[in-house]
């Protein structure tokens, strides 16, 4: 089922405010309006997860993820953040938007009971919190039987993400390869952007 289309959507997220002053401690690295527009078609078009369902976005940052689920016809959108910069942000772009079934909460995520149909996900890659981007997925285990998570992309991390999910009793349905760019963001960069590998996890209930 196609809501919007991808370029649409595209157009629309390009206008969304990006987070003015993000964390290093939290990794809070953006993902570009091609990207989230590509994991929305993935979830929403390919495998029908977003059209009327409940969606949880876990470290939402700028909301960009769950703003474009609502776009995209979800039922209800949640997105949880432990920033309240990046909650400001993400309720601005809420108003830019003009979306009304989206509410943003400024939670620890392990300090939430919520459920919902399926999590949309792009955690810290646990580059300078060894093990963070575990918590949130061991998280999301808790709250959907659907979850799209976004990782890191080496064979060794596949390995590893593989065992954690096969020990959780969960299924592997999906693992769609994603580059983008970050842009400079931290005083470290030393180039204007970086490319990054990562692989989007479709992860459900074991049938």
């Amino acid at each position: 089922m196609i809501t919007i289309s991808k370029k649409k959507l595209q157009i629309l997220l390009q206008g969304l405010k990006p987070h003015s002053v993000p964390d290093i401690k939290l990794e809070q690295y953006p993902l570009d309006a091609n990207t989230t527009a590509e994991i929305i078609y993935i979830a929403g078009f390919l495998n029908n997860d977003i059209v009327d369902k409940k969606i949880i976005d876990l470290g939402c940052g700028n909301g960009q993820l769950g703003l474009a689920a609502s776009l995209f016809g979800a039922k209800q959108v949640i997105g949880i953040e432990i920033d309240p910069a990046a909650i400001a942000v993400a309720k601005e772009n809420q108003e830019i938007l003009g979306v009304e079934n989206i509410e943003f909460m400024l939670k620890d995520i392990h300090d939430i009971a919520i459920t919902g149909d399926t999590v949309l996900q792009n955690p810290p890659f646990g580059v300078q919190v060894r093990g963070k981007d575990m918590e949130f997925l061991k998280k999301a285990f808790q709250i959907a039987p659907v979850i799209y998570s976004l990782h890191k992309r080496s064979i060794k991390n596949r390995q590893f993400i593989m065992q954690v999910i096969e020990r959780a009793s969960r299924s592997v349905r999906g693992i769609f390869e994603l580059d983008f760019n970050i842009p400079h963001l931290y005083e470290f960069h030393a180039k204007k952007s970086k490319k990054v590998q990562a692989d989007l996890w479709r992860i459900t209930t074991s049938s």
